[in-house]
């Protein structure tokens, strides 16, 4: 929470986070411009996330298996897939 724009939104039982939410800065107010979201796994690693534009998911977003390996790497323009979405077991 003590990061400019950052937002922890739901966390676990034990207090970790488990969605946040970033929020665009300005002037060094935060702004209700959502320009991202993380989601994470309850031992703090990475579970997936990306960037977002008028509430949208946009460019790059990934997830990731426990093991911290990529599990998907999509693409995102208006919040709709464009371009390969890939799957990795």
């Amino acid at each position: 929470e003590k990061t400019p724009g950052r937002k922890v939104v739901e966390t676990y039982s034990d207090k970790s986070p488990q969605i946040v939410y970033f929020y665009e800065v300005k002037e060094g107010k935060t702004t209700n411009n959502k320009i991202g979201e993380m989601y994470y796994y309850q031992d703090k690693k990475v579970f997936a996330g990306g960037a977002m534009k008028d509430n949208k998911k946009e460019g790059a977003w990934k997830a990731y298996h426990p093991d911290g390996k990529v599990q998907t790497d999509a693409f995102y323009i208006d919040g709709k897939e464009d371009g390969d979405y890939t799957v990795y077991h």
